[in-house]
């Protein structure tokens, strides 16, 4: 294919705490590349800046394919130099492989924020790379499993556990042996709470957390990597006080 013409289509939408960055790439009139990334933008300056800074490492790795990102600049200023390095490549069919992004809004209150951000690339394949981000408002700091469980203890793991291999059991295919599903499921269990997750805001199962399980050591013909939910509710014996008040879960 040959492109006539490029031009980027460049609009920023406020939604709460969320500046939604958009812009495309049009060549010949055609939309070519799409791109949604969010902007965090908070009365203190110094947590947004945190926040955004976060983001903004692994928007590099998926950005940065001409070696032009400004680590002094910011998300939009990166975003336009990307898109205008691009728009010279039009004619060329020599497009970066970075397709699309968008993200997703998850618990989004005074106190917390979470996104997952989502990213489309096209190398002989399309893949899609997802980032999970956590963020107490008041600090730009991100949170983790301790700031979210009393502790890591084995009473913890156990529950946790046992819904993961539960899930993951119904979820695998009946062509699978029993020995490659148990292989797989007992690989999944966690060790500990280091994993990648996502709080959820009000959905048909209510505020949560979704675990992210990634099996794609398995080499699976089908998706390998698995969310598994845990309502705030069946949680509640082992959530921290004060995290329970800032979620507000009673």
């Amino acid at each position: 294919m040959v492109f006539q013409s490029c031009k980027s289509q460049k609009k920023i939408i406020k939604d709460d705490l969320i500046l939604n960055i958009k812009d495309s790439i049009v060549c010949n009139n055609k939309i070519e590349r799409k791109y949604n990334l969010p902007y965090v933008k908070l009365g203190d300056k110094i947590s947004s800046k945190k926040i955004n800074d976060r983001i903004l490492i692994d928007v590099k790795a998926n950005i940065d394919w001409f070696d032009t990102f400004n680590k002094e600049k910011g998300l939009q200023e990166n975003l336009n130099l990307f898109i205008l390095i691009n728009e010279e490549k039009c004619n060329e069919n020599s497009l970066a492989p970075f397709v699309t992004s968008y993200y997703e809004i998850g618990e989004a209150s005074k106190n917390i924020i979470s996104l997952k951000l989502f990213f489309e690339i096209y190398s002989g394949s399309l893949r899609v790379e997802e980032y999970y981000y956590n963020f107490f408002l008041d600090s730009g700091l991100e949170i983790t499993s301790k700031d979210i469980f009393k502790s890591q203890s084995k009473e913890l793991l156990n529950y946790l556990n046992n819904k993961i291999e539960s899930e993951l059991n119904d979820f695998f295919e009946e062509e699978m042996t029993e020995n490659e599903k148990q292989l797989i499921i007992k690989k999944s269990l966690l060790t500990n709470l280091s994993q990648r997750f996502f709080l959820t805001n009000e959905n048909e199962n209510g505020k949560g957390l979704d675990i992210l399980i990634d099996s794609s050591w398995a080499n699976l013909n089908f998706s390998s990597v698995f969310n598994v939910f845990f309502s705030f509710e069946e949680l509640k014996p082992f959530l921290k006080e004060d995290f329970k008040m800032k979620v507000g879960v009673e």
